[in-house]
């Protein structure tokens, strides 16, 4: 599948470990887990999202999201949009290894907005 956007959008109980889940060939993350009020983010440290190009409110209003849920290894250099990703969520990880791959033209704005990770 290219397209898994808004696949658990508003999923209030969804909560299960997605690290065996192949998601390589995924352009679109979009939304993906807006909303899913109970996701921890367990196993997607696993994923590749390296063809990944559309990442918008990908964790947006996920308020069990895992603080310190460790994505900063995930390949993002072909991403074209970022905005809101992480909009009114938990997540306080550290994403310094994604500045290198990032081109200047993506968009980043509101990326953090109202979580808990500085912009």
């Amino acid at each position: 599948a290219e397209y898994l956007h808004d696949m658990f959008v508003g999923a209030a109980s969804f909560d299960s470990d997605l690290s065996n889940w192949t998601v390589g060939n995924v352009r679109h993350f979009n939304g993906l887990f807006r909303g899913a009020k109970s996701f921890t983010g367990t196993g997607l440290e696993n994923w590749d999202v390296s063809s990944g190009r559309l990442f918008m409110v990908m964790f947006a209003d996920t308020e069990s999201l895992s603080h310190d849920m460790n994505i900063q290894h995930w390949k993002v250099g072909q991403a074209e949009s970022m905005t809101a990703m992480f909009r009114d969520s938990n997540f306080r990880g550290s994403l310094c290894e994604w500045a290198s791959q990032l081109h200047s033209t993506v968009g980043t704005s509101d990326m953090f907005v109202r979580s808990q990770c500085p912009d």
